[in-house]
């Protein structure tokens, strides 16, 4: 059976398109076009897929057709329609050091196959209801793996490969080959999907992809849009006939494609507009991508990507050429006749009536007699036809974001032929016709020996290695990477030393280096040097980084790397004994505490948290006595601690402070055990911490290297002092004092602006360069700040999706794309995350959020932990935080399964009543990976929000100042600097202003290239509209170093009937 088939569209579930995407539509608007096979598109939305499963039938194998009742009776050429279970999936992920973003159509030949990808990737965290293009943060050879598990019959095509943004060989995130996109599965890729941006002569240049079959697809976002691209069939009716036509570049049963010309796109051809200039590939080589008016570069063209991976001399190299029909869809042909927009009403009533006369549009464009035409009424019509299945049109090629012109009448020709007594009178036959437009026009010969001569000139240039911007080392091996002041540091011999490192002057660097240092030039045996960290994240990344330098595995390392909590955990375990504990003992949270505080006491929560505030400072040493009730209180909470085998957090500290002040000899033993103690980030030490290291270090001459800089000091809320770095050299009169003062993070600008914040006029470091001025946003509300920020992102990164293209929220061509997990947005408080969530869900953008409480201390994942919990550790007080039906759940969870199956298994249990966030999913999973259960429950129990961060994942980083510490990004935002949140003093009698000056230092000392500071004239906060002043700390940045913006509100474009375009 002959048919023509377009399996990629979309339903009215996705962004930017028409309500009238339906299944009863669709079938009509087939039977118009003359499209008998039409992709469903969007099968992985709930709400789409129970659509279709009401709407449709089974008909042959794997095929499906509208249920008759919901048939549309409107006037339409009959024809055979069926619909192929379909739909696209928008992949963003790194892979190979770039942010790739990439497209994958999957069909399926069946419903059950579809719920079972689609269980899949909601089980991995995928949010499928947002859009019926979802996006997720997944590679595409996994989701062609999970697609194949599903089922091995389904079919995975590569979208619009070529589109610069979102696809597999696109300029801007993609690939250099199929192969480089799918690894090992590219053997179950049988055919790409060119796109309106290309048709398949421009992809025979490329030998590579010979071995797939050529699609052309409508992508349509509206149903009139059907079948502008399509593919020829002759072959049985079935899923199995048509899907076997497909392979091996296209088998016997596959005729070819339908195309509409790719020249019209906007970006077809590089050029520069406003220099009237448009060069094809091989004048773009011969100018070395310099427009030659103005001597900027070229913005570049789908074209020139395709000339830069072909390697063809000749077309017709590719031996399973099949043949293309290059089409102008029939309205816009009706428009240029009628010298009126396409859309208009006098088309629309021109197009019903050819339709109504000549039969469905592909018939007419493709099969129907000329004369026939014309002899039906509709001469200049055949002559258009005519011209068009000829090639013969003339096309002005877009560039630069010029929409291309494809027409087959030049101007004036229509009245001409009109004019005299007769349509073709003799003047009109001596009209010159355009000549036949060949599939290629530039020398493709000429372009391969332009390639080859720019490829010898390369190799042939030897590059001059760039001077340095430090002094020149004497080290070698692992060290010779150190500037001078990092060198002397790190080759510290003995005694207690500090290392004063400003933000991005190599601190972690420089301390691994010590470490280093110790074990390869001082013959340190390695079980005798702890180092303290921060953070689990940073532990982590100090053992892979000596791994690294020590070349052996992270597993082979003996040296201690640990938090603090981490490090007490590990005293604690091994005098469990002489704590009162027996091995194997469990960690308690603060809302434990609280929970078992009131099982003890009776009382109502609010009554018992503030007596579990007050022991928890006592126990950190930051209040020295307890009031007669808690005393007796915290008796009582010991007992219970003490009876069901259990510590709380500050127990890992405060108890192995007790023990080694009140047990000389234990303390002897651990100061004998590590004979160097390093410790990161000292500026935030608490007065336990403090005690703590006093009873590891032997006197004042102990090797104790500690790292950090009082200007970020920033926890004082949690009891941490930069006293004890500034009285360092009281503690140690002998200490050596290192000063890094070159930074790698930041620039010049970047560093003076956040200088003045903390009220100085210079700033001691040194920036790698001067950067780009920082940029201060003025909003007329908290909403219009959180917009604008999401629209900048998708300018930044090159945009979500096509609607970022179409509606002009990104241009196009901007070549500074920044990848999404190289951005973040710094938040003083967690509750101005509201409206900046809104708009990055609004704008498709996927994030990971983070602030100093981890996420899975909240619902839905502190019932996951619970459950977890009460599986390994059977406690009254955990009983208590589950529900009924949750809690039966418990004795399902297998036992001593690995962690990270032990999380799927309950989360794809708890599904039906809970949604858990794809990102927060995908983070878990991966801090789980490796662990046994009781080990992964004291990790969560040990980390901080910090923690929760995966650098993995492709998502902007929406954080708190505090738990941004430590990391640095490209780019950042730091909205909502007024006077009340920065600094913040809402609700408060008091506020430490130096801790909120360092507070924003530290946010902005987090950016590397672009810092963009904002404020608003009024914000919806703490459940009220809020009007503050501007922030006095950014009234204190040097105007110079500047650049201020009054920014305007933004409307949103909202998606209407019509296709937006997608050049």
């Amino acid at each position: 059976m002959k048919l023509l088939a377009d399996f990629h569209i979309h339903s009215h579930y996705s962004r930017a398109t028409s309500k009238q995407l339906t299944p009863e539509y669709l079938e009509f608007f087939g039977r118009k076009k003359g499209i008998n096979l039409i992709g469903t598109g969007d099968f992985t939305h709930p709400g789409w897929l129970d659509e279709l499963q009401q709407k449709l039938q089974p008909a042959e194998q794997g095929l499906f057709k509208l249920k008759e009742e919901f048939r549309l009776k409107e006037d339409a050429p009959e024809g055979v329609v069926r619909f192929m279970l379909t739909s696209e999936i928008s992949n963003i992920y790194k892979k190979y050091d770039k942010t790739r973003k990439v497209h994958n159509v999957i069909c399926a030949p069946d419903f059950r196959t579809v719920h079972e990808i689609n269980n899949k990737l909601e089980s991995i965290g995928g949010n499928l209801k947002s859009d019926g293009r979802p996006i997720l943060g997944l590679d595409s050879r996994d989701l062609l793996e999970i697609a194949l598990e599903a089922n091995e019959h389904i079919f995975f095509i590569p979208a619009h490969i070529w589109t610069p943004w979102f696809s597999a060989l696109g300029a801007k995130s993609g690939f250099d080959s199929i192969h480089e996109c799918y690894d090992d599965l590219t053997k179950y890729i049988h055919a790409v999907e060119t796109g309106l941006s290309t048709d398949p002569a421009m992809n025979w240049m490329i030998s590579e992809l010979d071995q797939f079959t050529l699609l052309s697809n409508s992508d349509a976002h509206s149903p009139d849009k059907l079948g502008r691209n399509a593919n020829w069939f002759d072959t049985g009716l079935s899923y199995d006939d048509i899907t076997e036509a497909m392979k091996n570049g296209g088998n016997a049963g596959f005729k070819g494609t339908i195309d509409m010309f790719p020249q019209e796109g906007k970006y077809h051809y590089a050029g520069h507009r406003k220099c009237n200039v448009c060069l094809n590939p091989v004048e773009v080589i011969e100018a070395g991508g310099i427009c030659p008016v103005c001597g900027k570069k070229l913005t570049e063209g789908v074209m020139n990507r395709v000339a830069d991976l072909s390697d063809r001399k000749e077309l017709r190299e590719r031996k399973n050429r099949k043949p293309f029909y290059s089409i102008i869809p029939l309205r816009e042909m009706l428009a240029g006749i009628e010298g009126v927009g396409p859309n208009s009403k006098k088309v629309g009533q021109y197009y019903e009536e050819v339709l109504k006369t000549l039969g469905n549009e592909m018939h007419i464009l493709l099969e129907k007699p000329v004369d026939d035409i014309s002899q039906q009424g509709f001469p200049l019509l055949a002559e258009a036809i005519e011209r068009m299945r000829a090639r013969k049109v003339y096309i002005q090629e877009g560039y630069d974001g010029e929409y291309g012109k494809i027409t087959v009448f030049k101007p004036g020709e229509i009245r001409e032929m009109q004019s005299g007594d007769s349509l073709f009178n003799e003047d009109a036959q001596n009209i010159d016709l355009p000549e036949e437009r060949p599939l290629l026009n530039f020398d493709l010969e000429a372009l391969q020996r332009l390639h080859h001569s720019v490829h010898l000139t390369r190799q042939s240039v030897v590059q001059e290695p760039e001077s340095p911007v430090y002094e020149k080392q004497h080290a070698t091996g692992p060290l010779s990477a150190l500037n001078s002041s990092q060198e002397k540091a790190a080759l510290h011999e003995s005694g207690p030393a500090m290392v004063l490192a400003g933000p991005g002057t190599g601190k972690t660097k420089t301390l691994t280096a010590h470490v280093y240092s110790l074990i390869h030039n001082r013959l340190v045996p390695q079980k005798e040097i702890a180092t303290i960290t921060f953070t689990n994240k940073a532990a982590g990344e100090i053992k892979a980084r000596l791994a690294d330098m020590l070349q052996t595995d992270e597993e082979a390392l003996q040296m201690t790397t640990n938090t603090f909590h981490g490090l007490g955990f590990i005293i604690c375990n091994e005098h469990a004994e002489d704590l009162q504990r027996k091995p194997g003992f469990m960690l308690i949270d603060p809302d434990e505490t609280v929970s078992i505080l009131q099982q003890i006491t009776g009382k109502k929560l609010r009554e018992v948290k503030q007596s579990a505030v007050q022991i928890s400072l006592y126990k950190q040493n930051i209040v020295s006595a307890l009031s007669d009730a808690d005393i007796q209180l915290l008796d009582q909470y010991e007992d219970y601690l003490i009876s069901n085998n259990l510590f709380d957090l500050d127990d890992l500290l405060y108890r192995p402070v007790k023990l080694l002040k009140e047990n000389r000899e234990i303390s002897k033993q651990w100061q004998q055990r590590f004979s160097h103690i390093l410790v990161d980030e000292y500026q935030d030490t608490n007065p336990v911490q403090y005690e703590l290291l006093n009873q590891l270090i032997d006197g004042e001459n102990s090797n104790l290297y500690v790292v950090g800089d009082p200007n970020q000091a920033i926890y004082g809320f949690r009891g941490a002092s930069v006293k004890y770095m500034r009285r360092f050299v009281a503690d140690f009169p002998q200490a050596t004092i290192y000063r890094l003062q070159q930074s790698y993070r930041c620039s010049q600008r970047i560093l003076a602006s956040s200088a003045n914040v903390l009220s100085s006029e210079t700033s001691a470091l040194k920036g790698i360069n001067e950067g780009v001025k920082i940029k201060i946003s003025a909003y007329a509300s908290g909403a219009a700040e959180a917009e604008g920020i999401a629209r900048k992102i998708e300018v930044l990164t090159g945009g979500m999706g096509f609607f970022s293209k179409d509606s002009q929220v990104v241009a196009s061509n901007d070549d500074a794309e920044v990848s999404l997990s190289d951005i973040a947005i710094l938040m003083r408080t967690r509750r101005q995350s509201d409206a900046l969530k809104k708009a990055l869900k609004d704008h498709h953008i996927p994030f990971q959020e983070a602030g100093e409480e981890p996420f899975w201390n909240k619902t839905p994942w502190s019932i996951v932990v619970n459950l977890l919990n009460f599986r390994y550790y059977q406690l009254p007080h955990l009983q208590k935080e589950l529900k009924a039906e949750t809690f039966s759940l418990v004795q399902e969870i297998p036992e001593n399964e690995p962690a990270a199956e032990t999380l799927k298994f309950i989360t794809n249990r708890l599904r039906a009543d809970y949604e858990f966030d794809q990102t927060q999913y995908q983070m878990i999973c991966s801090m789980a990976d490796g662990l046994d259960c009781k080990t992964f429950l004291t990790r969560l129990k040990t980390g901080w929000g910090a923690d929760a961060i995966d650098n993995k994942l492709e998502a902007v980083q929406l954080l708190t100042m505090h738990a941004a510490k430590g990391l640095e990004f490209d780019t950042v935002f730091i909205p909502g600097l007024e006077d009340g949140i920065m600094p913040f003093h809402m609700f408060r009698e008091q506020v430490d202003s130096e801790e909120e000056e360092r507070l924003l230092y530290v946010a902005m000392t987090r950016a590397k290239g672009n810092l963009w500071l904002s404020h608003a004239n009024q914000r919806f906060l703490f459940n009220q509209q809020q009007k503050l002043k501007v922030s006095p700390f950014l009234r204190r940045i040097n105007k110079a170093l500047t650049e201020q913006f009054k920014e305007k509100s933004s409307t949103k474009q909202k998606a209407d009937g019509n296709q937006l375009k997608l050049f």
